[in-house]
Order: structure tokens, then sequence, then C-alpha cells
């Protein structure tokens, strides 16, 4: 009998201990983007709007450790304004937020941790919603609410940058009705939508593909003002 439930004990204790916390989960997910100290790299934006037709736009965007993120295209173009790395920043103090943890689910075929972040007294951010991959403990999806921007829901594709959470590849769904765009866009698609009485195509998709990362070998002070 003594046996029994030492071997039941130590069964109990090897689950525990093995088990990850989603705060544990999180913080591999920052030391990996942690290497990052800065970045540049090649970008084409794919705009697929409704009611708006804008041709795809090359460019680079640039990153500099904590928080200096600049993307730079030819023509003009309207993007989400969330940093898509920002949060990495949130997450390394955890005295910032509340993390619960989900249930795991499968985001492009791969299984996935689902942890929702509750902020504590963030100006912007109201609710974040994770999914990373259980065996690399990458990003795989966000969805993101914040006070300025609304909902923005995104996913991310990785290639030989994954080691450092550097995706090739982030598309961003977006909600029209609370998506900023600019002045006479934005009146344009409302004058259309009075026209056809459609209301109906509310979400709209930007797609970030990068290629060409130069990691950690400087960014001037120039390219991330």
């Amino acid at each position: 009998m003594r046996h029994q439930l030492a071997t039941v004990c130590l069964l109990i204790f090897g689950f525990i201990s093995n088990a990850q916390t989603a705060n544990q989960i999180l913080f591999r997910s920052v030391r990996q983007f942690e290497q990052v100290n800065d970045f540049k790299s090649k970008l084409e934006v794919d705009f697929q709007l409704p009611s708006i037709n804008i041709q795809k736009m090359e460019g680079k965007v640039f990153y500099r450790k904590p928080d200096k993120y600049k993307v730079k295209l030819t023509g003009v173009a309207f993007l989400p304004k969330q940093n898509p790395f920002a949060l990495f920043q949130i997450l390394k103090d955890s005295s910032k937020y509340l993390a619960v943890m989900g249930e795991r689910s499968l985001i492009q075929k791969v299984n996935c941790y689902s942890i929702q972040v509750i902020p504590q007294n963030d100006p912007d951010l109201v609710l974040a919603k994770l999914w990373i991959e259980v065996n690399t403990g990458v990003v795989m999806k966000s969805e993101m609410t914040t006070k300025t921007a609304g909902t923005v829901i995104s996913s991310y594709q990785y290639g030989n940058q994954k080691k450092y959470a550097l995706p090739d590849k982030i598309a961003f769904q977006v909600d029209m009705r609370t998506f900023k765009l600019p002045k006479m866009i934005a009146v344009d698609l409302n004058n259309k939508r009075k026209d056809t009485n459609e209301n109906a195509s509310a979400v709209g998709k930007i797609e970030f593909t990068f290629s060409e990362y130069s990691i950690n070998k400087g960014v001037a002070d120039i390219d991330v003002k």
C-alpha cells in the first residue's frame, strides 16, 4: 500500500514539475526574440481590402531594441499601427499582465498552446490572445484588441529566422469598420457602401512578406526615426 502511494505521489510530482505554466511558455518566446538587438529586411506588402484597389508595395522594415520600428514603402500606404514585435516588450515583465492558459489547438496544422494575456493598466492594449507552437515556442497566431485600432488578428509563417522568432510572413486580418484609413480613402469607401447598401464586407487582409534579413549588424538612427 505504501509502495503504491509512493508511486502515485511520484507520478503527480513529475506531472507538476514537467508541466509548463503560461508565464514560462511566454518567457520562452521572449527569450528567442531577445537575441535580436536590431534587424532590417526587405518587405513586400499585399493589400486585400474590400472595395479598395491597392497594388502590392515594396520597401524595407527596420527594428532596434527595445521598441524602435519603422516601415518604409514606395508610395503612400496605410498599415496596422501596432509594431508586430511590441508584444515581446510587454511580455518581458510578468507584473504587467495576467497570463491564462487555454486549451491546446492546431494552427496551420501545428500543435499550439493558447494563452490569454490580460494587461494591467496598459494605455492601449485591452486584451491579447496568443497561439504558441508547443515544440519551438514561436507565436503562430495572435489576436490583439487595442483602444486605438480595435481587434487585429495576425497569422505568422516562419523560415530560416525562426530561431529568432522572426517570421517570413505576417498576415493581418483587420476590421474595416474600426481600421483607420487615410481621409480621402475613407470618404470614398463610405460613399461606395452607401451606393451599394453593402456593409457586409467588413474584413480585410494585409500581408507582410519579409526577405533578406540582416540581423544584429546595426541600424542607423535615421532609419528608425
